[in-house]
This record gives structure tokens, C-alpha cells and sequence, in this order.
């Protein structure tokens, strides 16, 4: 009996878990681990090369290229308990905290990032918001009656406003702290560094059942995510009054950010985790992108355990891999996912470290 070869072409399409195998393309896979679907094809992923760990050999929790007020870049390591400055050859130079911050520890949360006024803003909601200009010593935002009252675990900018989202004030530690998971604070126009001026403030979102979970300013909005819904934030240009807060999605279960560190944004376009899909949100549409492979990614996302669920948006991966994705890496499973953004297909990636805790685009000098 004559056999006829079953020949299978591109354009693959990445993983599918939707459909029983007769169901499903034959272009497509039941997984595809530490290759990319491009353009059609199946590449195996660009070679990693091994970097020095930080000197304390703790999680790297976020990095990021800044140029400062002199136009010297710089790019900033934060592990769990400290900041460096990486330069070229994998060279790390530990950066002095406060005084006012050396009898707190921190969460071990990843870093919220905000870049203003050629500074880096960073706080994991343990320690004040402080900031990075390119010098050795960091700062706390602020100085004496005019400081900022505690610690956030979100931060963005907004109408020249440094933005903070779920605060601690005073932080974790001192007496009197209080956790305040629905406010959202702002400081002086034109200077993060002044939380007593007639233009800074805060509200409180007590109208909502939910608390925020990740906080992103697409065009003129902030948007404030919740774990059911989001809220919105549009400046209003009046000085006692900066920002209107209402609801663009307000239900006891809705459409929201589940996993807070899940959020990530690139350009005006933002991604994150809910209930039942994983989604692209354009500050006027909420778009569904887990496709095919949700049900396998929500497998692996209800066995986490241990840590966070991170979320990043990467423009370019290596030499020939230069389409925008969305990572999800996931703890416990140690397990990697990452949607083609411009294709809609997903894969899985591994690595002998395990899950990542921190990935971004930076470059050294």
C-alpha cells in the first residue's frame, strides 16, 4: 500500500491548545519551547551568553537606560535590596541609599520605573520613592515638610505630575503606617519632588470594590488598573483640581489586572493578565490576544508559586528577531511565554536560571 507524504509548510502558527489534534492546523504545535514563530517560520531562539551576576547575588528586579541632565547615559540595576550602575564590561557600581532608608528592608517586589526631569523614579511600595540622576548617591523625592509621605508600588507621570499608586504612608516600619490600596497621590507640576503645593494631592478610588494593581499613562490618561476593572485619570489643567478620576470599567467582576507586575507597555499600547484572557489595551479598546494558547498559559499561570508573575514588552530580541513581543514568565514552573505581537502566535522559553525577574533592552558605556 502506497503512503502519501503529509507535507507541512508554513506559516506556522505556534502553539494551539484550543482544539483536539484532528482539529488543529497542521502548521500548528501542542508546544514549541525556546524557538520563534517569524514571518512563517520556526527559528531557533539567538544565543544567551552568561552575564555577571549583581555583587549581592540577589533577584535583578528591574533595569533601565536614562541620560541625565548632561546628557551622560547611565543604566540602573535594581536587585531586591540594592541599585548599581552597570557599565561596560559588566562592571557594577554599588549606589549609596539615604540615611532615612537604612533601617528599612525592602518587599522584594519588582521596581515601579518613572523617568522625569532626566531622573529615574523608582519604589517597590517598602521604602520612599527615590530616584537616580546619574550621580552615586540616591535621593528621596522631596526634601523635609515637602517630601513625598511614604512609599508606592506604582508609579507613572502624567501633565509633568510624578503619579504614585497603592502607598504606604509612612512607609512599612515607621509607627503609624498605614497602606492606602485604592489612593493614587500626585506631586506639584513640573516637580516630583514637592507633595505640599497647591497642585499635588490624592483621591482615594473608594467607589470601586477592587484595589489598584498596576498604573500606565497611554496619550494624555492615566489609566489605574484594578484587579476586576480600570479606572481613568485626565488632566483637567486646573491647578487645585489636576485630574478627573472616573471608571472606564466599574463591575464586582470585570476586565482587569490580576497579576500586578503582569502590566507592561511599550509605546501607547499596554498588556496584561485578567480573569479570563490575556489583553491588549490601546486606551480605547480592550482586545483579547491569548488565542489559541490561553488555556496552556492559564494552566501554568494557576500552578505559580514562590513569586511574582512578570510581565515585558521586548521591540527586539537579537540579530533577526526584531518583532515586538509580550513575555510572560511565570514563577514555580518556571515557564516563559511569548506572543509574536505582530502575528498573534505564542511559544514557550526557557533558561538554566529559571524563571526571568527582570527583562529589558539596555545598553552599557
Amino acid at each position: 500500500m502506497a503512503y502519501k507524504d503529509l507535507v507541512v509548510r508554513g506559516p506556522f502558527k505556534g502553539i494551539y491548545d484550543n482544539l483536539p489534534d484532528p482539529y488543529c492546523p497542521q502548521e500548528s504545535f501542542r508546544d514549541v519551547l525556546n524557538f520563534f514563530c517569524r514571518k512563517g517560520r520556526v527559528h531557533t531562539r539567538p544565543r544567551l551568553n552568561e552575564f555577571t551576576a549583581p555583587p549581592d547575588g540577589l533577584l535583578v528586579r528591574n533595569m533601565f537606560t536614562f541620560a541625565d541632565a548632561n546628557g551622560g547615559k547611565h543604566t540602573v540595576v535594581l536587585t531586591t535590596q540594592h541599585a548599581y550602575y552597570l557599565t561596560e564590561g559588566g562592571t557594577y557600581t554599588e549606589l549609596t541609599y539615604p540615611t532615612e532608608m537604612s533601617d528599612l528592608s525592602g518587599t522584594g517586589l519588582p521596581y515601579s520605573l518613572a523617568y522625569i526631569l532626566d531622573r529615574v523614579y523608582f519604589s517597590n511600595g517598602s521604602r520612599y520613592v527615590i530616584y537616580c540622576d546619574g550621580e552615586i548617591d540616591l535621593k528621596v523625592a522631596g526634601t523635609g515638610d515637602s517630601m513625598v509621605p511614604g512609599s508606592a508600588r506604582f508609579l507613572t507621570v502624567n501633565a509633568y505630575h510624578l503619579l504614585l499608586g497603592w502607598t504606604q504612608e509612612p512607609p512599612n516600619g515607621y509607627d503609624g503606617s498605614l497602606t492606602w490600596r485604592k489612593r493614587v497621590r500626585w506631586s506639584k507640576s513640573g516637580d516630583p519632588d514637592n507633595y505640599l503645593d497647591f497642585s499635588s494631592g490624592f483621591s482615594d478610588l473608594f467607589e470601586v470594590p477592587d484595589e489598584i494593581t498596576g498604573m500606565c499613562t497611554l496619550g494624555r490618561n492615566t489609566f489605574i488598573f484594578r484587579s476586576n476593572g480600570i479606572s481613568v485619570a485626565t488632566p483637567t489643567g486646573i491647578g487645585l483640581a489636576p485630574f478627573a478620576f472616573e471608571q472606564y470599567s466599574y463591575s464586582p467582576l470585570g476586565v482587569g489586572s490580576i497579576h500586578p507586575y503582569s502590566l507592561a507597555v511599550y509605546g501607547n499600547r499596554a498588556f496584561f493578565i485578567s480573569n479570563d484572557d490575556i489583553y491588549a489595551f490601546d486606551s480605547s479598546q480592550v482586545a483579547p490576544i491569548g488565542g489559541a494558547a490561553k488555556k496552556k498559559i492559564f494552566t501554568d499561570l494557576e500552578q505559580a508559586t514562590g513569586d511574582v508573575v512578570c510581565g515585558f514588552v521586548i521591540p527586539r530580541f537579537g540579530i533577526g528577531f526584531d518583532f515586538l513581543s509580550y513575555w510572560i514568565s511565570i514563577p514555580g514552573v518556571n515557564s516563559c511565554w511569548i506572543c509574536n505581537l505582530e502575528e498573534g502566535s505564542w511559544v514557550r522559553f526557557e533558561t538554566a536560571w529559571g524563571r526571568l525577574t527582570a527583562l529589558n533592552t539596555v545598553v552599557t558605556v
